[in-house]
């Protein structure tokens, strides 16, 4: 019997000990197996939240400064009108009772910054060395709008050629200052002119807006307060957003017309129904309305702003010349740079937009 039990337990400590040896075996694989999947999985979060921080700075990149808006500047243009146009300290107004200027034109204690200054204009002329210059086909006419209320936008636009049209923004708190850089530079100076829009007051044009549900006489008096804001500087032109609310009303936009014929200056659309009243009237009124051929950057990406600076030579090159409207955005700029450089060669002109003369140009642009 002792003899039996002595080997029955030499029979069975091996197969017990075999077991344990298997079951640390795979206990060890298991541990092994959770630690690498741990680890693949911090790894490959850690790679995906660096291409996500890329994706962020490459659009960073692109969209350096969104486009200026009137509602970013409530906070520098609060007076309220008493009685008539808004009065604001700092600007006299010619011909308006009550009227005045932006707040922050001039402030006690305070200057404006000063702006940066320009590259001369013989600096700033377009045109790639070596290449063939052709006899111009065609003319084309860039406004750079929103101008003057983001200091280094602004700045950088100034470094395009002289032909180059700006527009400023009558809710700049360094107005003049930049009037005095464009002119310095040869750059022509137009102003954007506010109007009411479709979702008024959704979206606030700024208090110098011109609206339907103003009389004509307060009308008149705010675009006698937006053109004092100019001074004594030669103005060329308004630029209007787009055909807004205030442009679709025949009795609004025939005083404002009216005006305009008065100093002599042309009116720029960004876009326009052929519905629109402003055509009929502006031939009534015998006043210069044009309609972009191209609203460049309506969307900021270098396809879409590179197919819209083609679409802008096409009409151009069909009926003889072409009007582009853009923002002073970084991408905007950078892009306008290298196109420029090439019109030469392709026998087409920029030009300041008061030399585009076209006996069509009250009509719906293509």
């Amino acid at each position: 019997m002792l003899q039996r039990n002595i080997l029955i337990t030499l029979l069975t400590v091996p197969r017990f000990l075999s077991i344990v040896v298997w079951l640390g075996i795979a206990l060890l694989l298991a541990t092994l197996c959770g630690s690498s999947w741990m680890m693949y999985s911090y790894y490959k979060g850690q790679a995906a939240s660096a291409v996500a921080q890329n994706k962020r700075v490459m659009v960073d990149l692109s969209l350096e400064e969104g486009p200026p808006t009137a509602e970013s500047n409530k906070d520098k243009n609060k007076s309220a009108e008493a009685g008539g146009a808004g009065g604001n300290p700092g600007v006299t107004v010619a011909g308006a009772t009550g009227a005045g200027g932006a707040e922050g034109q001039s402030q006690p204690g305070k200057s404006p910054p000063a702006p940066e200054a320009a590259a001369p204009a013989s600096d700033r002329q377009g045109g790639a060395p070596g290449t063939t210059v052709q006899a111009p086909k065609a003319k084309i006419a860039v406004i750079i709008t929103g101008m003057g209320l983001s200091k280094s936008s602004t700045v950088e636009a100034m470094k395009l050629p002289a032909a180059i049209s700006f527009s400023f923004s009558p809710y700049s708190a360094s107005l003049n200052e930049w009037f005095q850089a464009a002119k310095g530079s040869n750059n022509e100076i137009l102003l954007d002119l506010p109007l009411e829009p479709a979702d008024y007051p959704v979206t606030d044009p700024g208090p110098y807006a011109l609206l339907t549900s103003l009389s004509k006489e307060k009308n008149s008096q705010r675009l006698k307060v937006l053109l004092a804001l100019a001074g004594e500087q030669s103005l060329t032109g308004l630029v209007a957003s787009r055909d807004e609310k205030f442009s679709s009303s025949p009795e609004a936009l025939a005083g404002i017309l009216a005006e305009l014929k008065t100093y002599n200056l042309r009116l720029y659309f960004q876009s326009a129904n052929s519905s629109s009243p402003v055509f009929a009237l502006a031939n009534s009124f015998d006043v210069v309305v044009f309609v972009s051929d191209a609203v460049i950057d309506e969307k900021i990406t270098e396809a879409a702003i590179n197919e819209k600076l083609a679409s802008l030579e096409k009409a151009a090159l069909e009926k003889g010349w072409a009007v582009g409207t853009a923002k002073p955005y970084p991408l905007s700029v950078k892009l306008l740079s290298a196109w420029i450089a090439t019109l030469d060669a392709k026998g087409i002109k920029l030009v300041p937009a008061s030399e585009i003369q076209s006996t069509k140009r009250h009509k719906e642009n293509p």
